[in-house]
């Protein structure tokens, strides 16, 4: 290969590089001696280096998350650079593979179009404010987010691309397992592929390649919610958390209290924060439904999810950051002290309304096509669903912070395809519009996550 074509294939990876360098930054400064962390990288000195008793009574008294904390645990042990590097490189696999999925749902023909959809993927990438993953420690939140997060999206862009009949060197098929394994030991996670599974299978082009990886990837699912459902120590740590976060009366809730614990507590989050991914997500379906059609109804339906961000995210700022009170994100109480009845069911009509709506849209966009379910399952079971799930468990308040990653990367994953689909980069003003907005996003979210490091480490 000639220097010339080596300088080409560098310029088309440039946004690997940004991001790598980005990340690289802010790891050099990220400390790992506060929170769960603690425990997580004194655990296996302190037990005398054995693991696997260490790990059994973790399975019986707190979690099914063996593998997964195993990991921490001996990450934890080492020197954090360590950890560093492997969450930078963990990182560029999330994103590696997010563009993967882009691509196999939105291929593009020009190299000249690439370079655009790759500046919008990047910017929409830096909006995910990355301190969440810092809100249990460091190590402890990554290992089970952030790497279960890469390697789910890895095996999802690896069946898809067996699907395509694409051949894939052996060793595929062995990262493939073991990537499912790790990946699956979340719980929340094992349910969430198990339905993503289940929807690929009826959706997909099947050949060999796809199904030896589509069983191998449902035996190590399968696996792992047998082993989440039957691990006595969930409901130990349930039982525990209600005493620990005073949520014991939670099981107390009606079915209606549960969805609203669950819908609220992510909607309060995406605004009452400076939540440019939401801001983002809600203006690409404005721009796209203007490009694609003069319908007039579709065209100021297409401003509700914009406006409904607008106002509660006014709302909030004016209600509770002016004023001081606590954000009802953190924790809506049954009782309703932190946030009033009627503020607590408006937010919770106004956030139904806004999905109900941007689902429809995406379905609109693309001509209710094939595309249009594939975007729906990527919103409702990997976006949705964990965060509905997390309002029915008395860890809420301590988890549905950092549980609402999965409904930014449904975003991310959702605005990069349907900004493809209706080409709307093509459209100059449009180009700059998002590129300045994305460009404020990832710069809130960074400076967002340089003062946790600021104030935490």
């Amino acid at each position: 290969m000639s220097i010339k074509e080596k300088n080409s294939k560098l310029k088309f990876y440039w946004d690997y590089f940004v991001i790598a360098g980005i990340f690289l930054i802010l790891h050099l400064f990220m400390q790992t001696d506060y929170w769960d962390d603690i425990v997580t990288c004194s655990a296996l000195a302190k037990n005398n280096f054995d693991l696997i008793k260490y790990m059994d009574n973790v399975y019986y008294s707190w979690s099914s998350r063996i593998l997964v904390q195993a990991v921490g645990i001996i990450i934890g042990y080492f020197p954090n650079i360590l950890w560093k590097i492997m969450d930078v490189l963990f990182v560029l696999l999330l994103y590696h593979s997010i563009n993967k999925i882009i691509c196999f749902y939105t291929p593009l023909l020009s190299e000249e179009s690439a370079k655009k959809y790759s500046l919008f993927l990047a910017l929409s990438f830096l909006c995910f404010p990355y301190c969440l993953m810092a809100s249990a420690g460091w190590i402890t939140t990554t290992t089970v987010y952030t790497w279960c997060f890469a390697l789910s999206f890895y095996g999802i862009s690896v069946l898809l691309s067996a699907s395509k009949g694409n051949k894939l060197p052996f060793y595929n098929y062995l990262f493939f397992g073991l990537a499912l394994l790790y990946a699956a030991n979340f719980d929340i996670m094992s349910i969430v592929l198990l339905l993503i599974w289940i929807v690929l299978f009826l959706m997909s082009a099947k050949n060999k390649s796809f199904y030896i990886l589509y069983v191998e990837g449902l035996f190590a699912i399968l696996l792992n919610l047998i082993l989440f459902l039957a691990c006595p120590g969930n409901m130990n740590r349930m039982k525990y958390d209600g005493i620990y976060h005073g949520t014991s009366d939670f099981v107390e809730l009606t079915f209606l209290g549960h969805l609203r614990v669950g819908i609220n507590s992510t909607f309060y989050h995406f605004v009452s924060i400076p939540n440019t991914a939401l801001f983002l997500c809600c203006l690409v379906l404005v721009f796209c439904t203007l490009a694609k059609t003069k319908n007039t109804f579709v065209r100021l339906l297409s401003f509700v999810p914009f406006a409904i961000d607008l106002f509660w995210t006014g709302y909030m700022f004016v209600f509770y950051t002016l004023k001081n009170r606590q954000l009802t994100y953190i924790y809506p109480d049954d009782d309703f002290i932190v946030g009033s009845q009627p503020e607590q069911y408006c937010a919770m009509f106004s956030a139904t309304i806004m999905i109900l709506v941007i689902l429809y849209l995406m379905a609109y966009l693309t001509d209710f096509s094939k595309l249009s379910l594939q975007l729906i399952w990527i919103l409702v079971l990997f976006g949705l669903l964990p965060q509905i799930a997390v309002g029915f468990t008395t860890t809420a308040s301590a988890s549905v912070i950092r549980t609402s990653s999965f409904f930014y990367f449904a975003l991310i994953l959702c605005c990069s395809i349907l900004v493809r689909s209706c080409h709307l980069l093509k459209n100059r003003l449009c180009f700059i519009l998002l590129s300045i907005t994305g460009s404020a996003g990832a710069i809130v979210s960074l400076l967002q996550t340089i003062r946790h490091i600021m104030v935490y480490g």
